[in-house]
């Protein structure tokens, strides 16, 4: 292996660079000393951290992933910044993910560094701030009754999920797609639907006749990467031709049905480690793949379960929280926390606010944060249930706005909003006590 890295200072910190060549694994590129407790995170494992991670004082962030998956290793108070190529060899130098050290206060650094990946990657996203609902389970058994109460919303996206026969084969259990997509378009609203493109479940006509579709183990086997309901979930080898042309013909399929909205699932499944037919890491791949959706596709595609900065550029919409795996409060952390994500890289999805647990206190919590954050805003509660619809019409007139956050570090957080469809507006909460206090200024 051989590692070339250079230092520059830049305002506010440093930057390294450099390039690398040779069969590579996980390459330190630096080390450095860390100051204060983190505060703020990409994502993490509590091995490592992925991406990016802040202390009140400083932040750490590589500015892109095309090549190889940047995180980093805190151990007591030093930082290791490594970059995984899992193990591909290269005969020519490629340039390494670039790294910045910024220091200063956390509520500016945060705004400082987007900018700067922005600028790095230079992404295309769509101008459309959608709004929607999510058909969740079984609607589509009562399909046009769905569509008779959302009409009564001022909703512009009718997204169907779990509309299929199996994962991996992709064929509708009930109507066509053109019927389904006729009879959204019908109610005013641009039909959605869900897919995961990069996985096929155990069991699916896919799985058990191209098993040579899939990545596989270190012995040659198709590697397992999830669960679900007792089935195994596995990963579609993007390098593979095959694959392409097989994705390709789904996607050309449902949009040339009337599609123009599409909630990719599981994209994780892109970059898991593992064997492929071509020498490519997994993060080459991953972007292969996507690249190829957007290209077909042209429409308005959100990212679920996916990669953060490997999707930039390839994705108008990125969810970035799970309610499922972090409850209310730390929904509300995450989307309040990554609102610098938001309008620069794509637009922020938080998660769906499901079940009636959920006090009313806690659904203006989220109503107010979401809104005044102004990320998308689409809901999956039972439309005939008890929806709260003055806090949905209350979020949407705090949109627009241009935001900041302040203490990103604390328990208590201030949202200021320039120019939102009330004007200017400050939002004060705190997520543990459910204490809140709304301004117009």
């Amino acid at each position: 292996m051989e590692l070339l890295i250079e230092k520059e200072e830049i305002k506010n910190g440093e930057i390294i660079t450099g390039k690398v060549k040779g069969k590579l694994g996980k390459v330190k590129i630096y080390e450095t000393r860390l100051q204060g407790d983190i505060v703020l995170k990409g994502w993490d494992d509590n091995k490592k951290i992925d991406y990016f991670f802040a202390t009140e004082k400083s932040f750490f962030g590589y500015l892109s992933s095309k090549i190889g998956h940047p995180f980093f290793v805190v151990k007591d108070d030093i930082v290791e910044c490594y970059i995984d190529y899992y193990d591909t060899e290269f005969d020519d130098y490629v340039e390494i993910e670039p790294l910045v050290i910024l220091h200063g206060n956390v509520d500016m650094l945060v705004n400082v560094y987007a900018d700067m990946v922005k600028k790095n990657l230079e992404p295309s996203f769509s101008n459309w701030n959608p709004i929607g609902w999510s058909c969740k389970w079984n609607c589509l058994t009562n399909f046009k009754e769905s569509l008779d109460y959302a009409k009564k919303y001022p909703f512009e996206v009718f997204q169907i999920d779990f509309w299929y026969k199996n994962i991996g084969d992709w064929e509708p259990k009930f109507s066509s797609f053109e019927e389904i997509a006729k009879e959204i378009k019908s109610y005013g609203m641009k039909p959605g639907i869900w897919i995961a493109p990069f996985v096929v479940l155990e069991g699916s006509d896919i799985f058990k006749e191209k098993k040579n579709w899939v990545v596989k183990d270190e012995k040659g086997n198709p590697k397992k990467i999830y669960n679900i309901d007792g089935k195994g979930l596995y990963a579609l080898d993007l390098t593979n031709n095959e694959v392409e042309e097989h994705i390709r013909n789904i996607f050309l399929r449902i949009k040339n049905a009337g599609f123009e909205y599409f909630k990719l699932d599981f994209l994780f499944a892109g970059i898991v480690e593992g064997k492929r037919k071509k020498n490519l890491t997994p993060i080459q791949a991953y972007r292969k793949g996507l690249k190829l959706i957007r290209d077909l596709l042209g429409e308005f595609i959100v990212g679920v379960r996916a990669p953060l900065l490997p999707s930039i550029g390839y994705v108008d919409g990125m969810k970035i929280t799970d309610i499922s795996e972090k409850g209310l409060y730390g929904v509300l952390r995450d989307v309040i926390t990554r609102y610098f994500m938001n309008g620069r890289w794509w637009w922020n999805a938080p998660d769906f606010l499901l079940g009636n647990n959920i006090s009313t206190t806690q659904k203006k919590l989220f109503f107010m944060t979401v809104g005044i954050l102004n990320n998308m805003l689409f809901l999956s509660d039972s439309l005939k249930g008890n929806l709260e619809n003055y806090l949905f019409k209350a979020a949407l007139k705090l949109r627009g706005g241009k935001v900041f956050v302040k203490n990103i570090g604390a328990k208590g957080y201030e949202i200021k909003a320039i120019g939102t469809n009330i004007g200017d507006v400050r939002f004060r909460l705190c997520i543990e006590t459910e204490k809140s206090e709304f301004y117009i200024e």
